[in-house]
């Protein structure tokens, strides 16, 4: 063999072994590419879970801050046969802030619209209670409400929070020297979102007990009558 064909196949052989090591390079190359690929792929993933986790805790931040879809209401108890012990409850998963109620006696209303006496009875027919703050499934005592002599009763009660205004219309009937009550709780727009009816509340002759309809801007320009 010449020394010619010597170098050929030397160079043939030092061709092929650097094309190898280029190929197993090339390949190495790739996997790292796909590696990092796969790292910045996940931390891309883990990244929107943290922004879907901040999105969700800022939502929640914001519903606890403004009372988010807690409402009240007011529970009657104790009862005599003249007055009933008064408890304001937050339903709902957040607190309420700036809480305040104001009763309205709609059978002492009606009687002062009959003899155009509003104005000079505003005291007895209006009661206001500022409660402040109320935080989720707490209950707090309010006061006492004088129910008088008569057998049926009737009260609004108008409540303002952070997050909204809500009506709740309170009706008490006394049989046998005891005290059946029924209401019902509206939002702002008049949508019911609550109600409840003690058993024995209806008369033989009712199937169901409608109450009045009374929009809630009408009661929230109440106390203002001159």
């Amino acid at each position: 063999m010449d020394l010619e064909m010597i170098f050929i196949i030397l160079s043939a052989l030092v061709t092929g072994g650097l094309a190898v090591n280029a190929h197993i390079s090339s390949k190495k190359k790739e996997r790292e590419l796909v590696q990092k690929t796969e790292v910045i792929v996940n931390l891309q993933n883990e990244l929107k879970g943290k922004s879907e986790e901040l999105i969700q805790t800022q939502k929640e931040l914001l519903l606890y801050n403004s009372g988010g879809d807690s409402y009240s209401y007011m529970i009657l108890g104790d009862f005599t046969k003249t007055t009933a012990l008064t408890k304001v409850a937050n339903q709902g998963e957040y607190p309420l802030y700036d809480l305040e109620f104001y009763i309205v006696d709609v059978d002492l209303l009606e009687q002062a619209e009959k003899k155009g006496q509003v104005a000079q009875n505003q005291g007895q027919i209006w009661t206001s209670v500022k409660i402040g703050n109320l935080q989720p499934k707490r209950i707090t005592v309010t006061g006492t409400l004088n129910l008088g002599t008569s057998d049926e009763r009737k009260f609004n009660i108008l409540f303002t929070a952070r997050n909204g205004v809500f009506k709740q219309q309170i009706v008490l009937r006394r049989k046998n020297d005891k005290w059946f009550v029924a209401w019902s709780l509206s939002d702002s727009k008049d949508k019911v979102i609550d109600h409840k009816m003690t058993d024995g509340f209806l008369n033989v002759d009712e199937g169901e007990y409608k109450f009045r309809e009374t929009p809630i801007g009408e009661l929230a320009i109440g106390p203002s009558v001159q």
